[in-house]
């Protein structure tokens, strides 16, 4: 049988007798083919070495037990092979057919350590230590490190000599000993401590999950890989993704614990995970955030206020998207198939307003990565409605068409006023670079007055134009009637000129006394233009050429 050096050994042995011989004494040899070395006897001084001292009984021979315990094993003793003799100076039969053979040990037995118990979190654990030996009257001392909790100890006879000795410890299941080392320390008798270990293992669902990636700054087009982690035993098994971008939160169709994300957005991007595993489920308690860096995008320009009359005071600002965040801005004004530049480094451009258009404006944003450019924007300055002298109103056969031609911003509502007018339609044409034309038909009212007004309102103001109503038809009739009138009245002058030029010839021969003007001045006689005979002649002769 195996013995450990230093410790001790019980050689197990039971007898039986005739009821007629009561056995008295008990000698355990040591088998020689030529003697018969004593190993234990009452004749202590006969016993061999390495035995002597360290034998003795250990059972009750009137109960027919013959045991042998042998104390402070040596390595000397290995290899003998003993044998007991019952009353050796009265039984004269030999009992040396049987014989024990001592293997003595320098290496400690192996220790065992086994778990029992639910080893779920809140559940209890339990931890053995075991250890085989030989030596029941002092067995191996077994003590706990590294945990602390309930023990219980007991002793188990094996049988041919062997005994098991063993040390339960009994804990909680928390997840702060997951992994743990727990450690058993046997002592055997005359021997040093010799610990052996064994790690607690706790399962418990999901928990500590947070997203971890490769870097917080990714350029707008790239790539990153995240992985999903929590602490969890068993490993979660599967997993769930979510974004969150500009407050609202989408679900990804991700379910692996590593992923690869490409359409990173500017500015932030927050990630979330779910981890999943037969316990149970836990979320991220906060967001994995990565920075998508990208040249300023979606640039545009606002206007404060949005709308502006002129002579008031206009803001420009450059509006973006972009992180990093932007260094500097240009604000320029397109003229021709040239650009001006206005101003730098500023975001906010300040104009006064003059005219009915002002730009149009660019602006453009820098940060580290590039640059973004807006659109141009051209200003439309608000004014109040103002009535084209073009618009006119026609009758044409009692068919009245009017147009209003208006122009304004924001574009003005029209409203006719015809009284005069009847079954009237309306309609408005409007250009979006101006002006707005708005349209009257209808038919006049006959001995109605013939006043049509257009009025037109925006919210900056209201003005109003009567228009004169213009008829061809009676227009043409009223010519006629003049050009025959006309025609009369020279046939008459004609007439009479020639009826008084044929009196003055009958009258000429008989008396011919001319016309004369005399002017007095300073008491003296003149003559007027025509005044003398000679004047008068003159006369005549004209008279003549008529």
């Amino acid at each position: 049988m195996k013995v450990l050096s230093g410790s001790c050994v019980d050689v197990p042995c039971t007898f039986t007798h005739p009821s007629s011989h009561r056995p008295s004494e008990i000698a355990w040899y040591s088998y020689s083919s030529t003697q018969y070395p004593l190993v234990y006897s009452w004749r202590t001084q006969e016993i061999i070495e390495p035995f002597r001292g360290r034998t003795q009984l250990s059972g009750d021979v009137n109960k027919g037990t013959c045991s042998l315990r042998i104390t402070d094993v040596k390595p000397a003793m290995n290899e003998y092979h003993l044998y007991p003799w019952i009353d050796p100076d009265h039984v004269k039969h030999t009992f040396y057919h049987k014989t024990v053979k001592l293997n003595v040990q320098e290496t400690s037995p192996p220790v065992q350590l086994t778990v029992d118990g639910n080893p779920e979190e809140g559940g209890t654990i339990s931890i053995t230590c075991s250890v085989v030996h030989t030596c029941p009257s002092s067995p191996p001392i077994l003590t706990f490190g590294g945990i602390s909790g309930e023990i219980q100890n007991n002793q188990t006879d094996l049988g041919s000599g062997s005994w098991r000795t063993q040390s339960t410890i009994s804990f909680p299941a928390r997840v702060s000993d997951q992994g743990r080392e727990v450690g058993c320390w046997v002592q055997h008798s005359g021997r040093r401590s010799v610990p052996s270990w064994i790690d607690v293992n706790v399962n418990y669902a999901p928990r500590s999950v947070h997203v971890s990636g490769e870097s917080s700054t990714v350029v707008v087009g790239g790539s990153i890989t995240l992985e999903c982690r929590s602490n969890a035993n068993p490993p979660a098994s599967s997993f769930l993704w979510y974004l969150q971008r500009s407050g609202s939160i989408s679900s990804l169709m991700f379910r692996e614990q590593s992923i690869t994300i490409t359409d990173l957005q500017p500015d932030q991007n927050s990630f979330y995970c779910t981890a999943h595993s037969s316990l149970g489920v836990a979320n991220s308690s906060s967001p994995f955030i990565i920075s998508g860096e990208s040249p300023p995008q979606n640039v545009s320009i606002t206007l404060q206020p949005s709308r502006v009359l002129e002579g008031q005071s206009l803001l420009l600002s450059c509006y973006n998207h972009a992180f990093p965040a932007v260094l500097s801005y240009s604000w320029y004004r397109d003229e021709g198939s040239g650009t001006v530049l206005l101003r730098e480094r500023s975001e906010n451009l300040y104009l006064q307003v003059t005219g009915r258009y002002m730009g149009p404006f660019r602006c453009s944003a820098i940060n580290q990565i590039g640059e973004g450019r807006s659109d141009s924007t051209l200003i439309q300055v608000d004014f109040a409605p103002v009535i084209s002298p073009n618009s006119t109103c026609s009758l044409d056969h009692g068919v009245v068409w009017c147009e209003c031609v208006v122009e304004s911003y924001p574009v003005a509502t029209v409203i006719w006023t015809a009284p005069s007018v009847v079954e009237s339609s309306q309609a408005v044409s409007v250009d979006p670079y101006w002006p707005l034309r708005a349209t009257l038909t209808g038919h006049v009212r006959s001995g109605q007055a013939r006043l049509i007004t257009c009025h037109a309102t925006n919210q900056h103001g209201r003005v109003s134009l009567q228009l004169l109503l213009k008829d061809p038809s009676a227009m043409s009739s009223s010519s006629l009637v003049a050009a025959g009138c006309g025609a009369v009245a020279v046939a008459l002058l004609t007439a009479a000129v020639f009826y008084w030029i044929r009196k003055r010839r009958r009258n000429g021969s008989q008396d011919n006394v001319g016309v004369e003007v005399v002017r007095y001045r300073n008491n003296q006689k003149k003559a007027g233009k025509y005044g003398g005979l000679e004047k008068n002649k003159r006369a005549l002769k004209n008279d003549e050429f008529l």
